[in-house]
C-alpha cells in the first residue's frame, strides 16, 4: 500500500474517524506540526491573576444564577485549573476527539462548574457563555454533574465519587497498552498523559483505593492525580471522619507523591509539581493540593456551607469586593479573551516546525480494516 502524502492545513482541520467499539484512527488531514497543546511561557503573573478569577467568577455566577450547584471547589482549584489547561495539558478545542489528546477527568464532579469555565476559556465552541448561563437547566450542555456525549471536552461521566478517578486509571492503562502495540523505537504514535482532579470525598471511596492500588501495580507513569486537599465535606471539616496519611498510603500502593502547600497562590509550585510528575517514568504520581474551599469569599471560605449551595447575592458582592473583580456576571475581560480564547495557532507548547509523518504497518492495516475504517492503516503523528 503506498503512503498517502498529508496535506498541510491548520490544525482546526484535524480530524478523526471511529470505528466500532469507539476505537479511534487519525486520519490524513493534519497541521504540521501535529500537536495540539498549549502555550510554551505563563504569562505575566497580574494576566494570571485575572484568568484564574475569570474561572472563578464564570462559577460563581453560574451556579448563583442556577440557585443550585457547587461553587467551593471551582474557586479552591481554579488555579491549578488554569496552570493544567493553560500550559501543560494537550488538547484540540477543534476536535475534542482527536486520538492522542490528553485526557483530563473530574473525578469531583460535583465541582464541574470549573471544568465548564476552562473548557469555555480554552476555545470550545460547544461550551458558550450561554451555556454556562443555563447551568444545571433542563436539556441544557452544562449540567450538574459532568456528562460524556453531552459537553465537548469531558471524557468521563462522574458523580459517584472515587468512579472517576478509577475511570482515570483505566484511560492511563489503555495509553499505556496502545503505546506498547504501536509505539516503534523510530516511531511514537502514542503518547499522551492522563489527569484527574478528585478531593478529599474521593479519597474516602474503595473505588478509588482498589483503582490506585492497580495504577501502582501496573506502574502507569503517565497517571497524574490531583488531590484536592481542602479539609471541608458536606458535613463540615474531614478531621470528623477522615484524618490518615493519604500521601502515605499511596506511596505504599506504589505511587510517586508530591505536596503543593499553597495551591491558592503558589502558581509556581504547582507547575514545578506538575514537571517533576512528568519526570517520573515508572510510577503514577499524586499531587496533593492544598487550597481553600471558596476561596476569595470573606464569609463562606473554608466553611461546608460553600461546599454545595449558592453563595447568595450578598455574599457574590463582597466575594467580588475582596477580590477586586468590578465586573457583571458572566463577563470575560478583553485581556482574558485575548489570552484564553484564542486560535488554536496560537496554543502550541514545543511546537516544531517538521513534517508529519503516516505511519503504517500490517498490525495496524489489520485492526483498522476489522474495525471498518475507510482509512485503512493511516494513524498520524509528528516526530
Amino acid at each position: 500500500m503506498a503512503t498517502p502524502t498529508p496535506t498541510p492545513t491548520s490544525p482546526a482541520s484535524i480530524t478523526a474517524s471511529g470505528g466500532r467499539g469507539g476505537f479511534l484512527l487519525a486520519r490524513a488531514r493534519v497541521a504540521p506540526g501535529g500537536r495540539w497543546a498549549v502555550r510554551a511561557q505563563p504569562a505575566a503573573a497580574e494576566l494570571v491573576e485575572r484568568s484564574v478569577n475569570t474561572i472563578r467568577f464564570l462559577a460563581v455566577d453560574a451556579v448563583e444564577k442556577a440557585k443550585s450547584g457547587h461553587p467551593g471547589l471551582p474557586m479552591g482549584c481554579a488555579p491549578l485549573g488554569h496552570v493544567l489547561f493553560d500550559e501543560f495539558l494537550r488538547f484540540n478545542p477543534a476536535n475534542h476527539a482527536w486520538f492522542d489528546r490528553d485526557r483530563f477527568v473530574l473525578s469531583a464532579g460535583h465541582g464541574c462548574m470549573l471544568h465548564y469555565a476552562l473548557l469555555h476559556l480554552a476555545g470550545y465552541q460547544g461550551v458558550t457563555i450561554d451555556d454556562l448561563k443555563a447551568f444545571r437547566q433542563w436539556g441544557s450542555r452544562t449540567p450538574g454533574h459532568p456528562e460524556n456525549f453531552e459537553t465537548d471536552g469531558v471524557e468521563v461521566t462522574t458523580g459517584p465519587l472515587g468512579q472517576g478517578f478509577a475511570n482515570a486509571v483505566g484511560l492511563a492503562l489503555a495509553e499505556k497498552h496502545l503505546a506498547a502495540r504501536f509505539n516503534k523505537p523510530d516511531l511514537t504514535v502514542v503518547d499522551h498523559y492522563t489527569y484527574v482532579i478528585l478531593g478529599d470525598g474521593c479519597q474516602m471511596e474503595g473505588v478509588a483505593n482498589e483503582a490506585a492500588s492497580l495504577a501502582g501495580h501496573w506502574g502507569l507513569g503517565k497517571l497524574i492525580a490531583f488531590y484536592d486537599d481542602n479539609h471541608i465535606s458536606i458535613d463540615g471539616s474531614t478531621a470528623i471522619a477522615f484524618t490518615e496519611d493519604v500521601l502515605a498510603r499511596y506511596e505504599a500502593l506504589g505511587w510517586h507523591t508530591i505536596w503543593v502547600q499553597n495551591g491558592n497562590t503558589g502558581y509556581d509550585d504547582i507547575r514545578a509539581a506538575i514537571k517533576e510528575a512528568k519526570e517520573v517514568k515508572d510510577k503514577p504520581t499524586l499531587i496533593k493540593v492544598t487550597t481553600t474551599i471558596g476561596y476569595g469569599s470573606p464569609n463562606k471560605a473554608s466553611t461546608h456551607s460553600v461546599h454545595g449551595s449558592a453563595l447568595g447575592s450578598k455574599e457574590v458582592e463582597a466575594t467580588r469586593k475582596n477580590l477586586s473583580w468590578a465586573h457583571e456576571p458572566f463577563h470575560v475581560p478583553d485581556e482574558v479573551k485575548r489570552y484564553s480564547v484564542v486560535p488554536v495557532e496560537l496554543k502550541l507548547q514545543n511546537f516544531k516546525v517538521i513534517t508529519n509523518k503516516l505511519f503504517c504497518c500490517e498490525e495496524i492495516q489489520t485492526c483498522s480494516s476489522s474495525l471498518g475504517s475507510s482509512s485503512g492503516c493511516c494513524i498520524l503523528h509528528s516526530v
